[in-house]
């Protein structure tokens, strides 16, 4: 929830980019999956000063997923229906 206040500016707190980033990465690395989704999103979109990478996006789409995310399941499944940031495989679509 840090991780918001500091990059929307919420509750009184400054803007934040770099803070909100750091707060996502260590909220990742305590296993907060909803912080993983984030900061792939983050990834994907190119927010947060990070560059836009479908790669790295689906990279930390699959830890957050295998946290037990299914909003990160979904956007797996999607990036492989698609072949964003990975080759396009309707097989592993199926299996998720």
């Amino acid at each position: 929830m840090q991780a918001l206040y500091h990059e929307k500016g919420f509750a009184g707190h400054k803007v934040d980019t770099a803070l909100a980033l750091s707060c996502l990465k260590l909220g990742l690395k305590h296993g907060d999956y909803v912080a993983g989704n984030r900061l792939a999103t983050a990834y994907f979109d190119g927010r947060l000063g990070l560059k836009k990478s479908d790669k790295k996006a689906m990279q930390v789409y699959k830890q957050s997923a295998d946290l037990g995310s299914k909003g990160a399941c979904y956007n797996v499944g999607t990036m492989y229906d698609c072949g964003q940031g990975v080759p396009k495989n309707l097989k592993k679509v199926r299996s998720l």
